[in-house]
């Protein structure tokens, strides 16, 4: 594809207006005698329609200066508006094979995220041994994996490395935790971040749950013997 770079030829060889020249000199002149007229002036009532008058005077001098400078700004733009104009035209066509080309990277740049991805998949399920239905492939999958920036060797390591935190940590739940938790526990562990500290203390709390049940049933079980040896110590009172 030829490169194409946007070449100035009109005002000739490019080369811009560098300034406009204006009568400053003469203006800034005047305005300055006009400044050390006024400076200090006060009027008194009598001449308040003169300064009124005075008033109209530098106003229509600040308007025309103004209007001059708003005329020759519009001057100076009318042909960069057109040239503008000319150029988002252009641009807007640069835009199309732009669009398509991208496009086109996305998809194929999907294709490989997906392709790397099945092909991780497949060595979690040639890998995964005997926790193969407890420990899926969307439970360790981590999307920076499909960067680039992730080798295929780096990413294959990783999840050999969660099956086996994974089997270990399984293993010690069901060689560790008592049988009435073990079940909750692995499906916590499961569900969750697959954290063992986060299970062993959620084992904790449901351990303390069942104690402090335990101790209240105890604790209503003897206040309900107490209040039956009372009545029985009673009725044999009565009797």
């Amino acid at each position: 594809m030829e490169e194409l770079s946007l070449v100035i030829n009109q005002p000739d060889n490019g080369v811009f207006l560098e300034k406009i020249g204006w009568n400053k000199e003469q203006i800034t002149s005047a305005v300055e005698n006009i400044i050390s007229q006024y400076t200090g002036l006060t009027y008194t009532e009598e001449q308040i329609k003169e300064a009124k008058k005075d008033r109209a005077i530098l106003n229509a001098m600040k308007t025309n200066i103004s209007n001059r400078r708003i005329h020759v700004k519009k001057e100076l733009m009318a042909p960069y508006n057109v040239f503008e104009a000319e150029v988002k035209e252009v641009v807007a066509m640069i835009e199309k094979p732009i669009e398509m080309i991208d496009k086109q990277l996305v998809e194929y740049e999907e294709k490989q995220k997906e392709e790397k991805k099945n092909e991780l998949e497949s060595f979690f399920n040639e890998n995964i041994g005997g926790l193969e239905g407890v420990l899926t492939f969307d439970m360790i999958f981590n999307t920076k994996w499909l960067n680039k920036t992730s080798s295929m060797k780096s990413c294959k390591d990783e999840i050999s490395k969660e099956i086996e935190t994974a089997n270990n940590d399984l293993m010690y739940i069901d060689s560790n935790i008592p049988e009435k938790y073990a079940a909750y526990a692995r499906d916590f562990y499961l569900r969750k971040n697959r954290n063992l500290s986060t299970v062993l203390r959620e084992v904790a709390r449901m351990e303390e749950i069942d104690r402090k049940a335990e101790e209240e049933k105890v604790a209503k079980l003897e206040a309900e013997k107490a209040r039956r040896d009372q009545e029985e110590a009673l009725k044999v009172q009565n009797e």
